[in-house]
């Protein structure tokens, strides 16, 4: 079976920081398209939100999708854009369980709908070219910074001292033996 051509997020990196080393697999929120309040745009009395009439219970995206509406999508600009949101994939936020959490409330994968996955370092949405055993990721350096935190490596972060902090990173094998 022929794979589909799959849509690329735009590019993005904002607030990207080797300092903030943690894995944050990209995933696409379901959220009612139905304005809720009358200060909403769009808001009609009669057109009940899905997610409040369901009382945000399990299943509740099935039964907006039923309804012909995209609870995965929202419009900016004149298009139809994913509603991505950040799951951290680490140990130390929600004792890792942020991926299962999501996949309970609805949350979908960016392949799920349509779209190529992006880096997994937090705040980057590029492209993914490398593929890790500590996850994919845009280059070998995101990967080896996750790499230190998965393995508890300590950084040097003193900033005269960027040389040592480079030896430490390189050292970071980030590919299983059979690559």
């Amino acid at each position: 079976m022929p794979e589909t051509a799959r849509k690329k997020l735009p590019p993005l990196q904002i607030g990207v920081s080797e300092f903030g080393n943690i894995r944050m697999l990209k995933m696409v929120r379901p959220v009612c398209p139905t304005a809720s309040f009358p200060d909403q745009d769009g808001y009609d009395p009669y057109v009940l939100n899905c997610q409040r009439e369901f009382n945000g219970r399990r299943g509740w995206q099935e039964k907006c999708e039923e309804r012909g509406h995209k609870p995965y999508f929202r419009k900016v600009a004149g298009g139809e854009v994913p509603n991505t949101v950040q799951v951290a994939l680490n140990e130390r936020i929600n004792g890792g369980d942020g991926y299962a959490r999501a996949r309970r409330k609805g949350y979908k994968l960016l392949e799920e709908v349509g779209y190529d996955p992006v880096c997994e370092y937090r705040n980057c949405e590029l492209p993914v070219k490398v593929k890790s055993i500590y996850g994919n990721y845009c280059t070998e350096r995101h990967a080896r910074l996750i790499g230190a935190d998965v393995e508890k490596i300590e950084l040097e972060v003193h900033p005269d001292r960027r040389g040592e902090r480079e030896k430490q990173l390189r050292q970071i094998s980030i590919y299983d033996g059979n690559v």
